[in-house]
């Protein structure tokens, strides 16, 4: 039997227990998603949103971005016709879409939290142009 130590003496590491768990789940078919809170504590599951993916699934953009230790989720839809942002806050309310336009919003690069920006990718906003980082 082997005992490995992820941290010396000298560090120390002090984990906040999660109280809840933000999850996506898909039905068989990948039409039908609910994003969903998962109590740690007692394992109960409620559905925050959900959300029609027809005709078809974008495995590559449909990501959670939670933030703010689970108080806002950040999650995109192709509700409009078009890839686009939103901010939903950590009860499923839907505060505010976050982009808008005539462009397929891609990955979401980077957040700042501090000063309240999104990098991401878009595709298709200007002629001629085939990928935008904002």
């Amino acid at each position: 039997m082997f005992s490995i130590s992820l941290f010396s003496t000298a560090q120390k590491a002090d984990f906040k227990a999660a109280e809840k768990l933000i999850l996506i789940r898909k039905d068989r078919q990948l039409k039908n998603l609910d994003v969903c809170l998962v109590n740690a504590e007692t394992g109960v599951l409620s559905v925050l949103f959900s959300e029609q993916t027809w005709p078809y699934f974008n495995n590559e953009y449909t990501r959670l971005s939670v933030l703010n230790e689970g108080n806002d989720i950040i999650w995109w839809s192709e509700r409009t016709g078009w890839g686009q942002l939103y901010l939903y806050d950590g009860k499923g309310n839907l505060k505010n879409q976050i982009t808008n336009g005539y462009f397929v919003t891609g990955r979401v690069e980077r957040i700042d939290t501090l000063g309240r920006m999104l990098y991401f990718e878009a595709f298709g906003r200007e002629r001629g142009s085939t990928r935008i980082t904002a």
